[in-house]
């Protein structure tokens, strides 16, 4: 072989060796942007450590084919050919404190909000961008009794909101892909609710019972805990007065009147007066 093939031997070599030494760190700048955009929507905590934990992760890759793995928090992301996915990090409803509350929802002044301990991964639709996102449960206020249905009656409001590392926010809409159903569950009802978007507005669900003391109990079910996590709603008393029949005589008869209290297993004692429209008044 000539001298002249030689060095085109070698040329080419070298090009070779170039285009594989390029390719290598195109391919490794763009791993680099994917972790960095991965890492970059991790899940926050009230504690960070949690971030270091070994959970549950549990898998959806197609509609009738589930798995589960055990995977740090922080280095879980959905892989190809994943749909969604939840990972369980506690037992309990966890309460957020005031820092995190998005502003969104404190302007509407709810009385507690609270987190479920799972963190969902789901991809935005029409595109593979993974959105890590917790669902919340706003708890309006005290369950009012309703007089003319006799029953006590609140709300509590579910909102699915995305997770970064700073904060919890609420910020644009977005729509998932792959939608999520939890059940909200009271006495013997309950309220399915699908889970289609994040951020915003939340679903609102009416809960009621007819006797409950001090509290009534709901449960928030999901596919990761058939048990449902469960959590107290506050429950205001009612003083209830009834007669079997009116007054007569411009105030001055006298008929048995009823005092009760509802919605209270222990009280104090109550005062009362009662006062007809026509004059008289007698206090107990």
């Amino acid at each position: 072989m000539s001298p002249y093939s030689n060095a085109m031997v070698s040329s080419k070599k070298h090009t070779v060796m170039q285009k594989i030494v390029t390719t290598f760190f195109c391919v490794l700048l763009v791993q680099t942007l994917v972790l960095a955009q991965v890492k970059k929507k991790r899940p926050v905590f009230s504690d960070p450590g949690l971030l270091q934990s070994v959970v549950t992760v549990n898998v959806t890759n197609t509609s009738t084919d589930t798995s589960s793995t055990q995977e740090k928090v922080q280095d879980f992301h959905l892989r190809a050919g994943q749909l969604k996915a939840v990972a369980v990090t506690g037992q309990q409803i966890t309460k957020l404190q005031p820092s995190v509350i998005p502003n969104k929802i404190k302007s509407e002044q709810p009385a507690n909000v609270y987190m479920l301990p799972e963190v969902y991964y789901a991809r935005a639709k029409g595109s593979q961008e993974e959105i890590a996102y917790g669902i919340l449960i706003i708890d309006a206020a005290p369950l009012h009794y309703n007089l003319d249905k006799e029953i006590f009656e609140g709300s509590i409001r579910v909102l699915p909101v995305e997770l970064h590392d700073d904060n919890v926010k609420v910020s644009g809409i977005r729509e998932l892909a792959t939608p999520e159903e939890i059940i909200v569950s009271f006495g013997a009802e309950s309220r399915n609710l699908k889970i289609t978007q994040v951020n915003w507005p939340p679903q609102n669900v009416v809960v009621s019972a007819r006797d409950p003391l001090d509290s009534l109990q709901v449960k928030v079910i999901t596919m990761s805990q058939p048990a449902g996590y469960k959590q107290n709603l506050a429950v205001e008393p009612a003083i209830l007065l009834s007669a079997r029949s009116v007054f007569q005589g411009m105030g001055l008869q006298t008929i048995p009147v009823t005092v009760a209290m509802k919605g209270v297993s222990k009280h104090s004692p109550v005062s009362v007066i009662i006062e007809s429209s026509l004059g008289g008044r007698r206090g107990g």
